[in-house]
């Protein structure tokens, strides 16, 4: 466990200096290296581990440039200014932080993937910044919302890997994490409401007014945001759906907002830019560039299970469960499992794969595994900053890192979890059980 601790603590140090994330990572990757040359691995087999890593995410990496694409696509083709303008027209301002969570908790559900509803909704954090609300508020209300589905919709890849890993059924599954989320979402529902009060938030401008000097603003912008959710109920593959917003939102900034074709393609991929600063405030981002950060993240980090598969990390890991929860109880273990395992891997996945070999002795039952897991793995993730989880949609809605601290939701699904847990065992144990 030694290069683990030694890891982590280069990362909090990284954090504290404001250090560059890539560069810790490429040292935890040497670190690691190093600790399986010295256990007598050959250098071609840590290079064939470390290969074999990084192509797992291949996949991944692709659909970071779809999301990065998306983000910019549908500022060219004038979709966001038209959700910002009609979103200020129908909320107040002092509940605006309310409308942002429940949007986006809305639409995480119908459509499953936190980076597609960041990506699209969670671009209301524009409509919150021109109310004068503290984009790090909006930000997070937008990344608890987008977790809300990513934990509990049928369509969202991380139940789906969950269930398979734990043989469980997804739609039972998919149940009780509703049933369980309630009074977390609830909780959230009236502390954003009471902030949304006293944030002084205020409408400042008529936003149609100035959109308009670059938009040609018309429902039929909203295609591109229609068709990710019908796509998705369709069970159509995530980056099949997106790859159709794109095509839609290019038609739509070609031929309805008469974007030039060089210009469109350099704001795909750097990113959407505005000559007016009124308009540039709220919509500048986006881009396939924007995510070439997390990519690094994620590539370089996901080379760290070949490793921990070949060396005896992932016992150390299993020990270490063990011992807290004998000392402590299963699910506060696993929680604070979850965190070592966020932070070493960067990435959702491969936190809840090696989260669940940890536990897979120690709560045997596979139902309450899977929602351990939901309610800790899951969520865990989108709490660490260099974590893709929390990221991309932080990335996609261009809030600060700081938006994780007011993301209520993802911390009181596990601390309601962790008090049913104590108060189980407490009547287990009054019981004589």
């Amino acid at each position: 466990m030694l290069p683990l601790a030694l890891f982590s603590l280069l990362l909090l140090a990284t954090v504290i200096t404001g250090g560059s994330i890539v560069l810790a990572l490429l040292a935890g990757l040497a670190i690691f290296s190093f600790h399986a040359l010295r256990e007598h691995h050959a250098p071609a087999q840590i290079a064939g581990a470390i290969v074999q890593g990084a192509s797992a995410v291949k996949n991944l990496l692709v659909v970071f440039a779809l999301v990065g694409a998306m983000t910019a696509a549908l500022r060219c083709c004038g979709t966001i200014p038209l959700v910002v303008c009609c979103a200020v027209k129908l909320c107040r301002p002092e509940i605006m932080l309310l409308a942002t969570f429940l949007l986006n908790a809305g639409v995480s559900l119908l459509i499953g993937t936190c980076f597609g509803t960041a990506a699209t909704v969670g671009t209301v954090c524009a409509v919150a910044a021109s109310m004068g609300i503290d984009p790090a508020l909006a930000g997070g209300a937008v990344l608890a919302g987008v977790f809300v589905g990513d934990r509990a919709s049928p369509f969202s890849s991380g139940a789906i890997l969950v269930s398979e890993i734990t043989g469980t059924n997804l739609y039972d599954n998919v149940s009780a994490m509703l049933r369980r989320g309630l009074v977390p979402a609830l909780l959230t529902c009236i502390l954003y409401t009471m902030l949304g009060r006293s944030s002084g938030a205020r409408a400042e401008v008529d936003l149609d007014t100035v959109f308009q000097t670059e938009f040609y603003l018309s429902w039929v912008l909203l295609l591109p945001l229609i068709l990710i959710p019908v796509l998705s109920l369709l069970r159509l593959n995530v980056k099949l759906s997106m790859s159709a917003a794109i095509l839609t939102a290019v038609v739509l900034a070609l031929f309805v907002q008469d974007v030039p074709p060089q210009i469109l393609l350099r704001q795909l991929i750097l990113g959407y830019a505005s000559d007016q600063p009124e308009i540039d405030v709220l919509l500048h981002g986006g881009g396939v560039l924007s995510m070439a950060r997390t990519a690094a993240v994620i590539t370089i980090s996901s080379t760290y299970t070949g490793i921990f598969r070949m060396t005896g990390v992932l016992a150390s890991l299993k020990a270490l469960a063990a011992r807290l929860s004998r000392r402590i109880t299963p699910f506060a273990a696993m929680l604070c499992v979850s965190l070592a395992t966020g932070m070493v891997s960067c990435n959702q996945m491969f936190s809840v794969m090696l989260t669940r070999q940890a536990f897979e002795e120690i709560i045997p039952d596979r139902s309450c595994l899977a929602l351990a897991l939901e309610d800790s793995a899951v969520l865990i993730a989108p709490m660490i900053p260099w974590s893709i989880a929390a990221a991309v949609p932080l990335a996609s809605a261009n809030a600060p890192s700081s938006s994780i601290f007011f993301a209520f939701y993802l911390y009181l699904v596990p601390l309601c979890t962790l008090v049913r847990e104590i108060r189980n065992r407490h009547l287990r144990l009054g019981a004589g059980v």
